[in-house]
């Protein structure tokens, strides 16, 4: 179904709007790299790497080597713990040339606070929906949500909650059967009134385009909250799809 949907946005014209590849955090399963510069375009094309969720955004060079490892070879690394407007100048023309955006873990409301959630919504966006494809782990796929989930509340099982980037419909919840954060995830959903949820234990990984999953690998749980009518009140019902983990990949990836 979305393969033709895509088709028929290119018949009509239309770009179709880039994949976020998700990862519960922990390994970077091997097929990913590989992967995620294929759908981009192949070695050539632009990928920023942006490490803002690390305390070191500087420093953290590591998905930049990585990636070139697995023959990418336009890779720009991006990243500041002090912004300047001419920075995000220069982010914001980078994401108009760019096929790609790599996004290590770390903390994600930094991301968003460095960067500003107007300026998010102003140039991520806008690039996702012309056709760059979005790579996060850990940090760097809660932050597709909107609003996103930073951490855990003083009550148990209840999350703090953020604005995040708002690429996808879905509340992203990461580390999720390590750290056993099907609570979290299912509080944080009706905290903020959030219908669909995704739980990605480490490993596990999904992709997602124009707001659909396209794919599920490893431990992964989905969570849709629907409304249903029971008499005269208004109630909600679960439907939860859980995957079973695959075998686990062979390398460490940032």
């Amino acid at each position: 179904m979305w393969l033709i949907a895509g088709l028929l946005a290119l018949s009509l014209g239309q770009t179709a709007p880039g994949k976020l590849f998700l990862v519960g955090g922990g390994r970077t399963p091997e097929i990913i790299p590989k992967r995620f510069i294929e759908e981009c375009g192949g070695p050539e094309s632009l990928i920023i790497v942006m490490p803002l969720a690390s305390a070191t955004p500087e420093t953290s060079q590591g998905s930049v080597e990585y990636l070139k490892e697995h023959g990418a070879k336009n890779v720009v690394h991006f990243g500041k713990a002090s912004l300047e407007d001419a920075d995000r100048a220069a982010l914001a023309k980078l994401l108009t040339e760019a096929k790609g955006l790599w996004m290590p873990g770390g903390q994600q409301h930094r991301i968003v606070e460095r960067l500003g959630k107007e300026w998010c919504d102003a140039h991520i966006k806008p690039a996702v929906a012309r056709g760059m494809h979005v790579y996060g782990t850990s940090a760097g796929a809660m932050v597709c949500s909107d609003p996103m989930i930073i951490g855990n509340a003083e009550e148990p099982n209840t999350p703090r909650v953020s604005a995040g980037f708002g690429l996808t419909t879905y509340m992203v919840d990461t580390h999720f059967s390590q750290r056993s954060r099907e609570p979290r995830l299912r509080k944080g959903m009706d905290m903020t009134k959030t219908e669909k949820g995704i739980g990605l234990s480490e490993s596990g990984w999904v992709v997602i385009q124009g707001d659909r999953i396209l794919e599920k690998h490893g431990e992964t749980l989905v969570i849709e909250q629907t409304k249903a009518p029971v008499k005269d009140s208004l109630t909600f019902s679960w439907q939860t799809e859980k995957f079973p983990l695959q075998s686990p990949p062979s390398a460490f990836g940032p």
